[in-house]
């Protein structure tokens, strides 16, 4: 058995006496062992499994997950960000740091309702008259590439906003809210209710409904409910019981109390001054919505002068297809009719009958199914009269082509 060429066995092999004595097995004692060993680690390491480097290598964030899954993700965030003015490079770099797509600022205190093109992001916007003083306000940000997914934005007061997106073939209406405080009296609370019950009931069913912001709502924890999880806070006040009875009438779920994670990732607002914390900012969904939450949290790292926490959630979009389909009843229905329409009894031959029925039997069904329109893979700018000055290009390079080679091929003769 020989030994591989490291420098352990060249050192130990360094004399003939050592090489014939463990050719010989003869070689025992300490001596031995450490050349035994050193053969064992050497025939180990030579037959050891090398890495395969062109195998793409897939980093720790995305593992696990589907290439579509992860392309179909989109992070929504809310934020009371406690005025915006002096403050948008700091959000919209934030935003960007966080990959953020969609986001709710409240209490913006950003007066009139309009739209501003900010570097990466479109900023929708809706409160007061210019000649009141600034108070509340929500606002949406947009990043550029859903720019054109949407379908209408409608400002309705200075504590709510209306947003409507067409993405993978779903329609998406986002509703930012910045609710009354928990002191606010009773006639106002019930106003901002009733409105937003009526923004709610005017969203159609077929639509995915995202609502987001502060709503200054303490909703508790429940076991066993659809409207809240059992991963929220312990308190429970006036402004959540509203919330809870709205939730419940229009089946909607509050998706921050379903994801169990530390309480630093958990609570929206802090007091530190007195030691106080709340979970007031929420984001909700349907029960039977189409869009797949995986994870809504608490991110500490964002900052902009304001007691509240940014709050994030990853919502991932499935596909789905608006054509109606018929079934195959129904199908089978329509050809059938339109067949006994077509067929006419008449003297004929066999193979002119044959034809009768072959062509009656292709209407019907064109009729009943419809003609498939093949799609082109040439782009739009694509037309007759292109094709042909390409055929002619491609004409006279031949000719040129072959004119050189007669050429040549004369040369060489001569």
């Amino acid at each position: 058995m020989g030994l591989t060429s490291c420098s352990l066995c060249r050192w130990w092999r360094s004399t003939d006496e050592t090489v014939e004595r463990f050719n010989c097995g003869d070689l025992t004692g300490v001596g031995g062992w450490i050349v035994r060993s050193a053969t064992y680690i050497c025939e180990k390491f030579q037959n050891a499994k090398k890495p395969n480097k062109n195998k793409p290598r897939i980093s720790d964030w995305n593992f696990g997950k589907r290439p579509q899954q992860r392309k179909w993700t989109v992070n929504f965030a809310t934020w009371n960000i406690q005025g915006i003015r002096n403050k948008q490079q700091e959000i919209i770099q934030e935003c960007l740091k966080r990959k953020i797509d969609f986001i709710v600022l409240s209490e913006t205190k950003k007066k009139g309702n309009g739209t501003e093109n900010l570097r990466e992001y479109v900023y929708f916007y809706s409160g007061v008259s210019k000649d009141q003083r600034a108070r509340a306000r929500v606002s949406i940000f947009l990043h550029r590439k859903y720019q054109n997914k949407i379908k209408s934005w409608e400002p309705i007061n200075e504590r709510l906003m209306k947003m409507t997106l067409h993405m993978r073939g779903r329609n998406i209406t986002i509703i930012g809210i910045y609710a009354l405080n928990e002191d606010a009296t009773v006639e106002a609370k019930d106003n901002f209710e009733e409105c937003l019950r009526e923004t709610i009931d005017d969203v159609p069913n077929s639509h995915e409904l995202v609502i987001a912001g502060d709503l200054n709502a303490r909703v508790g924890k429940r076991r066993n409910s659809r409207v809240v999880g059992m991963h929220g806070e312990g308190t429970l006040n006036n402004n959540g019981e509203r919330l809870i009875s709205l939730c419940e009438e229009h089946e909607l779920k509050i998706m921050n109390t379903f994801f169990a994670h530390k309480d630093i990732h958990k609570y929206t607002w802090y007091q530190h001054t007195r030691g106080l914390r709340s979970i007031i900012d929420f984001i909700i969904l349907k029960h039977k919505s189409g869009l797949k939450v995986s994870d809504v949290r608490v991110q500490r790292g964002a900052e902009c002068e304001s007691d509240h926490n940014l709050v994030v959630a990853k919502i991932y979009i499935p596909f789905i297809a608006m054509t109606a389909r018929r079934t195959e009843s129904e199908i089978g229905t329509v050809e059938n009719v339109k067949l006994e329409r077509k067929l006419v009894i008449m003297e004929r031959s066999t193979e002119d009958e044959y034809q009768h029925i072959k062509n009656c039997m292709k209407e019907a069904a064109e009729e009943a199914l419809g003609r498939r329109i093949k799609r082109s893979n040439k782009p739009f700018w694509w037309d007759s009269d292109i094709e042909e000055k390409i055929k002619r290009k491609k004409k006279f390079t031949f000719n040129s082509f072959k004119q050189k080679t007669v050429a040549s091929e004369m040369n060489i003769g001569g």
